[in-house]
């Protein structure tokens, strides 16, 4: 039996993850274009680094809301 806040949690985790995912896919399409403004260069640049930010807090916590859950599986073996 899983937690229905634990549940929540991870599907929030996994929602996380599929954003900077979709946010990495934005930046790699706009490098595609071949420009070389720096305005939009520096602004790829801020997106990698958004979905890089995005993607190591939503690994966290969904490693922390596995390992929570694991811990609650295991109060109720």
């Amino acid at each position: 039996m899983t937690s229905i806040s634990g549940t929540s949690t991870i599907s929030n985790a996994l929602s996380g993850l599929s954003k900077a995912d979709q946010m990495l896919m934005g930046a790699v399409q706009a490098m595609a274009g071949g420009s070389t403004d720096v305005v939009e260069l520096g602004e790829v640049a801020m997106q990698l680094q958004m979905a890089k930010v995005q993607s190591a807090i939503s690994i966290e916590v969904l490693r922390t809301s596995l390992e929570l859950e694991k811990h609650f599986v295991d109060l109720l073996a």
